[in-house]
Parts: C-alpha cells; sequence; structure tokens
C-alpha cells in the first residue's frame, strides 16, 4: 500500500470544512426540564428522607431508653 504524502496542517485545512450543528431548542428545553426536575426532586423529596434516614435511632434494651419511650 503506498504511503500518502506528508502535508502540513495548512494544506489539510484547505481541503477540509469543519462545521458543528445546532442543537435544537427542544433538545435544550428537555435539559432545561430535566435539571430543574431533578433539583425540585431534591429539594421536595430527597433532603427531607435524607434527614430521616439519617436520625439516630435508639439501642434496643437499653434500659433509659426504655422507659424514655414507654412512659
Amino acid at each position: 500500500m503506498p504511503e500518502a504524502p506528508f502535508t502540513t496542517a495548512e494544506d489539510d485545512k484547505k481541503h477540509h470544512t469543519y462545521t458543528t450543528h445546532r442543537i435544537p431548542w427542544y433538545v435544550r428545553a428537555m435539559w432545561l426540564g430535566l435539571w430543574i426536575g431533578m433539583i425540585w426532586y431534591i429539594i421536595a423529596f430527597a433532603i427531607p428522607s435524607a434527614k430521616d434516614y439519617y436520625k439516630p435511632t435508639p439501642k434496643t434494651g437499653d434500659a433509659a431508653t426504655f422507659f424514655e419511650f414507654h412512659a
């Protein structure tokens, strides 16, 4: 297989056109909705449930906690 001739970056740039595609408005709207929904979920559900989840629970069999909860 013959080797390709050596070209510089400037020479290569003359023969190629690099373009990008615009992101459609509805894709941007979907991402915005995702971020807003995620922030709403964290504030409305995740933080309150984490407060309950990480709350210390009394040890079973401890006399002080038994009388505290059954008084």
